[in-house]
């Protein structure tokens, strides 16, 4: 949002206005982030076959929702190196507002179902 805000203002030396030359943008950041959420796909998967009743349900709509957000930011990705840069950060932004809803969800697996913890 920042460096959003500095390439508006045009100041010389701030931001890439129309004074200086834009530097490419590294894209390695958005990568890692979806090649590190396939491994937690998986474990969540395993971790839905163990529960039951609620936790069950909440757990398959949370993984739902969790996939789905991960498909959208992939396709951000996608659409960034192709150059569509505004399909990019729509992709990007209903990828985050679907993983905060999965985020509230997956709170709910842990704190009121107690999915995940270790029972001794």
């Amino acid at each position: 949002m920042c460096r959003w805000g500095l390439d508006r203002c045009r100041i010389p030396g701030l931001g890439t206005g129309p004074h200086r030359t834009a530097r490419p943008r590294r894209r390695s950041g958005p990568a890692a982030g979806n090649s590190g959420a396939l491994p937690t796909i998986i474990a969540g998967w395993a971790d839905w076959t163990l529960t039951r009743g609620q936790a069950r349900r909440t757990g398959l709509v949370h993984g739902l929702i969790n996939e789905t957000a991960f498909v959208l930011c992939a396709g951000s990705l996608l659409a960034r190196q192709r150059g569509y840069r505004r399909l990019g950060r729509a992709l990007s932004g209903g990828g985050l507002i679907l993983a905060s809803f999965g985020g509230v969800l997956g709170g709910q697996l842990v704190y009121r179902h107690g999915v995940g913890q270790e029972r001794g």
